[in-house]
């Protein structure tokens, strides 16, 4: 598909540059083949821009975790 005219990446599998904690500081998470990890004991993160009237474009994948159920599998959420 490819970046839109103007568009940011924020996140391209190898960084967390773009990402930074809730002090402002570099985000604490884990990278692992390609994708973020939250860090255990580690709050939420979010872009060092800020951006007003935005698309966003999202992929994710839920943890594979058949067993567990409700927050327990898979705990995330994207806020504005």
């Amino acid at each position: 598909m490819g970046t839109p005219k103007g568009g940011v990446i924020l996140f391209d599998g190898t960084s967390l540059d773009q990402w930074v904690n809730h002090a402002g500081q570099t985000a604490e998470w884990a990278l692992e083949h390609g994708a973020m990890r939250v860090v255990p004991g580690m709050k939420g993160i979010g872009t060092a821009e800020k951006f007003e009237d935005h698309f966003l474009h999202l992929e994710f994948k839920p943890s594979d975790m058949p067993e567990a159920a409700g927050q327990q599998k898979s705990n995330s959420d994207v806020f504005q």
